[in-house]
């Protein structure tokens, strides 16, 4: 083979191995598609009733803090999955502070700390009450 036939082969080559490397590459998602959550939302009413429960779960493991382990803190932290979507929508500063105050009483009822714990269930109150006043159901 001529010199200038080996040269058309091994761009021919190169061509076809970068259209084959573009084509492989072409459906991937990029990391933003990957990673985005959707949040499903509930009636208003639904998520005054969520704060208030969710409430209640804290100030009763305040009060009885040797009570608090990991399936009590799940069901805590389950009980704030039902409507989050909703804060999350409405007030992005409330939904950042209620994720705040949920992390720090988890942390704090794991480590039987209750100082802690009662320190995060009054930020979770004082924010529940300033969206429900702003969202009332």
């Amino acid at each position: 083979m001529k010199r200038s036939g080996r040269c058309a082969l091994g761009i021919g080559a190169a061509v076809l191995a970068g259209t084959a490397l573009l084509a492989c590459g072409s459906d991937s998602k990029t990391t933003e598609e990957a990673t985005v959550e959707t949040y499903v939302t509930v009636p208003a009413a639904q998520v005054v009733s969520g704060l208030a429960g969710t409430q209640q779960l804290m100030d009763a493991l305040v009060a009885a803090p040797g009570t608090a382990n990991q399936s009590t803190v799940d069901a805590l932290n389950n009980s704030w999955l039902i409507y989050e979507g909703n804060i999350r929508l409405d007030d992005a500063a409330s939904y950042l502070a209620a994720e705040d105050a949920l992390a720090l009483f988890s942390k704090a009822a794991l480590a039987n700390d209750a100082a802690r714990m009662r320190d995060a269930a009054e930020k979770f109150r004082t924010l529940a009450a300033t969206y429900t006043a702003a969202h009332p159901g």
